[in-house]
């Protein structure tokens, strides 16, 4: 085997030593890229900070609508269940003793299915709702 013509045959000459004024402006320039570096960090944390600051700001006051909203919602399902449920009940139990005293109106009634016992409550917590009044027995003078 032959050695091809390009490798040399002596050692490369060694790199000069760097003198003390190069290893001083290279740690300069670092100090510069390192102090660079650490601005932009703080400027990105403080970036993000506001940004989540704001965010959170604007999820407590979306959390209060919400809320407000849901309070109304009970109010109004606990109004219901309170005036509108009982005289619907009522109604159905007045309309299943007309059925029997009167079979005429079975077919009707056969018709139009009634639900069976006490209705679906809703999802109203049990706080928000005033116990219901008995019904009151119309009086016997007024028509």
């Amino acid at each position: 085997m032959s050695l091809p013509d390009s490798i040399p045959s002596s050692p490369a000459p060694p790199e000069p030593q760097p003198t003390l004024a190069d290893l001083q402006q290279s740690i300069a320039s670092l100090r510069v890229l390192f102090q660079i570096a650490v601005a932009a960090l703080i400027l990105v944390c403080a970036s993000t900070n506001w940004y989540f600051f704001h965010q959170i700001r604007d999820l407590r006051r979306r959390g209060a609508e919400v809320q407000a909203a849901a309070m109304e919602m009970s109010k109004a399902v606990g109004d219901y269940e309170t005036n509108s449920v009982p005289p619907m009940e009522r109604f159905t139990l007045d309309l299943r003793r007309f059925a029997e005293r009167n079979p005429d109106f079975a077919p009707i009634l056969a018709k139009y299915p009634l639900p069976s016992g006490s209705p679906k409550t809703t999802n109203a917590p049990a706080a928000s709702r005033p116990a219901a009044a008995p019904p009151k027995a119309p009086a016997a003078g007024k028509k």
